[in-house]
């Protein structure tokens, strides 16, 4: 593959996208299931309950 243009303009972009027939806005990011393990109350409740 080989470079042939670096388009900043976000006008540009749009057009030629649209032209591709590719989506000119980026998709929606769905939130995160759950946090991460060491922050769930359930797993602290249990270790400061365990001996």
């Amino acid at each position: 593959m080989r470079l042939i243009a670096f388009v900043t303009d976000s006008g540009s972009i749009t057009r030629i996208l649209a032209y591709l027939g590719e989506p000119t806005k980026a998709p929606h990011i769905a939130p995160a299931a759950r946090g991460p393990p060491w922050e769930e109350t359930s797993i602290r409740a249990k270790a400061v309950r365990s001996p």
